[in-house]
């Protein structure tokens, strides 16, 4: 290489064109699922639910793109000892993966465009897209300091601009107006001034780090800190346990427990107050407040997917001596080949271990269903103060299929989405593979859509594809309890109970569909039978693979 800047560029895309790829097409795997069904709903991409829609999704695809990048960068703690100068790390790091950035989330943007008619601007984006970048660089640069008054200060543009922008959208007029399709000379300057003030910071920032120093800190913190210590040490009293698997749960309870149910308050308690506030500034129907806090459980799914995910990391893997450096780090795959010794090495059989995780899964999963029945009760009884009581309590099409999803659906989607995680620690790149297999059949399945194949063949696609992959889960599920079995990671009693379990589920989902099943259906139905039990005994064996390697 010619130059330092050129090695740095070279290694991104030498090094890190899988989290390059994967993230950007996990990016794109929640907008075209939504929008493959908003296509067949035939809803125009004027119509403000899809204003609402590309609003919601920008930030997600932005910011798991920008993980991506982060990753292929890797840390810049490694470059510290090289003759390259402060400015030069800083430059390329935050110049260099903003292009490349902004050419991903051009790409995602140009895709949903062209497959399913989303009507994205590409522009504004991309500028926004910039800004978001130089932000989460200065996090990422502070983190290093692990100060809690350096990252809030650190956090502040990132949330400013995320705060900032519903405001193009006419958002805090609800609903949402338009899309932000140009950019004003006003727009311009303020996504400029953060992005220089992030670039200025966080070269300070680094050359700090550079030299081990620390970030200036505030007295008045430091006294804060001290009080807050010394009362600790008078109040705190340490836990007693009766077992080492009630350690492990309160450990991983502490860590990830709260995941689900915190991020599901905040949400609902926002949306709920919300409408409250309609209800009594306004002639908003209190019944379509109810209505719509009894629909917002379906949220739970989506929730429930990303808290397995976070059930399967390891966040004590650097306790073993080697502390993280800054938040890029953790984000580094090379620190998730396996699991750190620090869990590894607890005295905690593997079937234990699993069970600990799944009983974890189903408390967070019960707190947060109760939180949503509670919302849909404090509802009812203010529409029985206004004498406003509904008809039908349960507020959707086939209530009984939708009260069974909600019990269910969460469960299944968390626990298996914790099996997907620790299957990812491993194996990185067959997690990108299937996330890459997913979206490419939703950009087959557009294109067969716009081309002139008859219907009926595209339904045979769709239902032989689907078909086949409910039959490979099931399959797969089967052979998962099999070598649990013989591993004496089950027992009898458990296979048993687990085919009982089986039988429930698929009675239930018999019982609630209202037609005859087709046998692809059929199929589905018994995968996602399975699928409600699987996890009891994939996650013994993957947790034994992590800590016997």
């Amino acid at each position: 290489m010619r130059s330092m800047p050129h090695a740095l560029l070279w290694e991104m895309f030498a090094g890190g064109w899988w989290s390059l790829t994967g993230m950007t097409l996990m990016s794109c795997l929640i907008p075209m699922l939504v929008h493959a069904e908003m296509m067949k709903l035939q809803v125009d991409a004027s119509d403000p639910a899809m204003v609402l829609l590309q609003l919601a999704f920008i930030p997600l695809v932005i910011i798991q793109a920008a993980i991506g990048v982060l990753i292929a960068q890797r840390r810049t703690s490694r470059l510290y000892a090289m003759p390259i100068s402060t400015h030069a790390i800083v430059a390329w790091h935050t110049f260099a993966g903003a292009a490349v950035l902004a050419l991903l989330v051009a790409i995602v943007s140009w895709l949903l465009n062209a497959l399913f008619g989303a009507n994205w601007p590409i522009g504004s984006t991309v500028l926004f897209s910039i800004a978001v970048w130089s932000s989460m660089q200065l996090l990422a640069s502070v983190s290093t300091q692990q100060s809690l008054p350096g990252l809030c200060f650190a956090g502040t543009p990132l949330l400013l601009l995320f705060v900032w922008l519903p405001s193009r959208y006419g958002a805090y007029s609800p609903p949402p107006t338009h899309y932000w399709s140009g950019v004003t000379a006003g727009e311009f300057v303020f996504l400029a001034t953060i992005t220089i003030f992030c670039l200025v910071v966080t070269n300070y920032s680094t050359r700090w780090a550079r030299c081990g120093e620390r970030l200036p800190v505030i007295g008045l913190w430091n006294w804060i800190v001290a009080k807050r210590d010394a009362m600790a040490s008078r109040v705190e009293v340490r836990p007693r346990f009766s077992s080492a698997s009630a350690a492990q749960f309160w450990s991983e309870w502490r860590q990830k427990g709260l995941i689900l149910p915190g991020t599901f308050f905040v949400v609902l308690s926002i949306g709920f107050l919300a409408g409250v506030q309609r209800w009594v500034q306004s002639n908003f129907q209190l019944a379509e407040v109810y209505e719509g806090v009894f629909a917002f459980g379906s949220f739970q799914l989506m929730l429930a997917a990303i808290a397995g995910f976070v059930l399967a990391m390891d966040f004590n893997s650097e306790a073993a001596g080697q502390r993280e450096t800054q938040l890029g780090d953790s984000l580094d795959g090379s620190n998730y080949e396996v699991m750190g010794s620090f869990q590894a090495s607890r005295p905690v059989e593997t079937r234990e271990f699993a069970f600990v995780l799944l009983r974890v899964a189903g408390v967070s999963i019960a707190i947060t269903w109760l939180m949503w029945f509670a919302a849909a009760c404090g509802c009812l009884g203010l529409m029985w103060l206004s004498n406003q009581l509904p008809s039908n309590y349960l507020a959707v099409k086939q209530p009984w299929g939708y009260l069974a999803i909600m019990v269910v659906g969460p469960w299944t989607l968390m626990a298996n989405a914790a099996t997907l995680g620790l299957i990812a620690i491993r194996h990185k790149r067959l997690a990108y593979v299937a996330v890459a297999t997913v979206v490419c059949y939703l950009v087959a399945a557009a294109v067969l859509h716009d081309s002139n194949v008859p219907k009926p063949i595209q339904t045979l696609v769709h239902s032989v594809v689907i078909g086949l992959i409910a039959l490979a889960v099931t399959l797969v599920s089967v052979w998962s309890f099999w070598q649990a079995y013989r591993s004496r990671f089950l027992s009898l009693r458990a296979v048993a109970t687990a085919v009982l379990v089986t039988a429930v589920v698929f009675a239930i989902g018999i019982g609630v569909q209202p037609a005859e099943l087709t046998v692809v259906e059929f199929l589905v139905l018994i995968g996602f039978a399975v699928l409600t039990v699987s996890p009891v005994a994939s996650l013994p064996i993957l947790i034994a693979a992590n800590r016997h390697r």
